[in-house]
């Protein structure tokens, strides 16, 4: 070796040397390099040590962006993408977008200190403002929305797509891409989606096919598609999501769905009376109840009609209400007791 190539040597380790790798790679081999053999249970009915507060589920969050843990990259010049593909990519658009997000929240008031005493955990949709990846892609919005939805550890409601196991096993995946073709919907993830935890063992206080249920309602409510959805991790089909197996291309299940929620107006909304409040239901002979509250005390009440007997149809009711802010009930009540079930509960300003 001559003198110039040890120089050249030489200075390159040291430059070499000076490179930190980021943080989350630093992570992401910790992981890698630090398993342990401990296996954790989480939301267990008798998990002790969890909060016992009530959360009105179904709250609206209003954001202006969405976290991105890629750092901004964008698409690389001179690649391609296949026809209806939806790739993310970093800089954000002005025009907002309304997405629809599916969490879980238990059939009736509670915590999730003990789930196994509800009648069970369903489906309920909350609206999400976002911007927009650039290109018009809705799929990859709803999925990156899905990703980012924080609810509240304190609450009756779950979002394992963002929460993961906790803070210290949290859901290492990012969508890659978005695909509506051939009557079919494919979701594409980078990171394990089909087992994020594989250490870890999970006893589940709720049914966990119920995550790609979430999954599949976000993407086709976006596409305003009832197409299934075909999950894939790095452009390969997998048998699971997040630990439960799944058939694909997974249709979407209505026997998930909460018996009555509302799709308009979100929470927190300011609108212009009258007020009009819509949604879907199915129950008790097709009656939806409704109250409107200020300040605690009812002021109206009344109710529509929706579906029944297993079939879920729109419900719909107006009210005229002075201006101020009224806290908005929708649920049934129970044939047996009288009692309030799913309930639904929304926040407005009437203008």
């Amino acid at each position: 070796m001559t003198e110039f190539e040890d120089r050249l040597r030489d200075g390159l380790r040291a430059e070499g040397s000076r490179v930190k790798p980021p943080e989350r790679l630093t992570a992401i081999r910790g992981r890698t390099t630090d398993r342990s053999s401990v296996r954790r249970t989480w939301w267990v009915p008798a998990l002790s040590g969890v909060a016992a507060v009530g959360l009105v589920a179904g709250a609206v969050v209003l954001v202006t962006g969405l976290p991105d843990d890629r750092g901004g990259t964008t698409q690389a010049a001179g690649s391609s993408q296949s026809p209806g593909t939806e790739p993310t990519t970093s800089t954000t658009s002005s025009a907002a977008r309304q997405v629809t997000v599916w969490v879980l929240r238990t059939e009736a008031n509670g915590t999730r200190q003990d789930l196994s005493r509800y009648g069970g955990t369903s489906l309920y949709p909350v609206t999400r403002i976002v911007d927009p990846v650039p290109g018009d892609k809705p799929g990859v919005d709803a999925v990156e929305a899905l990703l980012a939805y924080d609810l509240p550890a304190d609450g009756d409601a779950l979002n394992i797509w963002h929460e993961g196991l906790g803070p210290d096993q949290p859901l290492d995946v990012d969508v890659r891409s978005v695909e509506h073709q051939g009557g079919v919907v494919t979701v594409d993830f980078a990171g394990a989606v089909d087992d994020p935890w594989p250490t870890t063992f999970a006893s589940w206080a709720v049914d966990p096919a119920l995550f790609s249920q979430q999954l599949v309602r976000t993407v086709q409510d976006a596409l305003d598609t009832t197409d299934p959805v075909l999950v894939t991790q790095d452009g390969q089909p997998v048998d699971a999501v997040l630990t439960a197996p799944v058939q694909q291309p997974i249709q979407a299940d209505d026997a998930d769905l909460a018996h009555v929620y509302v799709t308009a107006p979100s929470d927190d909304a300011t609108v212009v009376g009258p007020l009009t409040v819509t949604g879907e239901s199915n129950t008790f002979e097709g009656t939806v109840n409704w109250r409107v509250l200020q300040e605690g005390e009812v002021v109206r009440e009344d109710y529509a009609m929706g579906g029944s007997y297993g079939e879920w149809k729109p419900f719909r009711f107006t009210v005229d209400l002075p201006p101020g802010s009224y806290t908005i009930e929708v649920f049934e009540t129970s044939a047996e007791d009288g009692t309030r079930q799913y309930v639904t509960t929304i926040h407005v300003t009437v203008e």
